[in-house]
């Protein structure tokens, strides 16, 4: 069987991850990419996997080649990764963190293209639609 290949979009989603997730649970990049299963080890572990899948952009086996494991170990990461949400305040907080990540991203790439809009040399009213449009959808 093949092994999918990492691609530099996914590349920069880990480096991302392991930041937040290795200052969080205060462990190593080779820790939570090692094949250790001491359980703080594995929280951070599980973390990483579930940021990873949330954008939806990346297919699991590509989170697995990036996490050292296979489809499944994603899958089974990210289950018990919300079922922990629902009891432990740590699982919880790093939700919290996850979700600010990703609302910061999507406001970054608004205000990106309401720059190109507004530089662009199109007239003052047809800059005012596009934008208008950017915050109906």
């Amino acid at each position: 069987m093949r092994r999918k290949e990492a691609t530099p979009y996914g590349k920069r989603r880990l480096k991302e991850g392991l930041s937040i997730v290795t200052k969080f649970w205060n462990v190593t990049n080779q820790e939570v990419l090692g094949k250790s299963r001491h359980r703080h080890i594995m929280n951070a572990r599980h973390s990483l996997r579930f940021y990873l899948t949330m954008s939806r952009d990346l297919p699991l086996a590509e989170i697995a080649c990036l996490t050292n494991g296979d489809h499944a170990s994603v899958l089974h990461s990210k289950k018990m990764f919300e079922t922990l949400c629902l009891y432990d305040p740590d699982f919880r907080q790093m939700q919290s963190i996850f979700i600010g990540e990703v609302k910061h991203e999507h406001k970054v790439s608004r205000t990106v293209k309401i720059e190109e809009i507004l530089i662009s040399a199109l007239p003052i009213r047809e800059k005012r639609v596009k934008i208008e449009s950017l915050y109906e959808n």
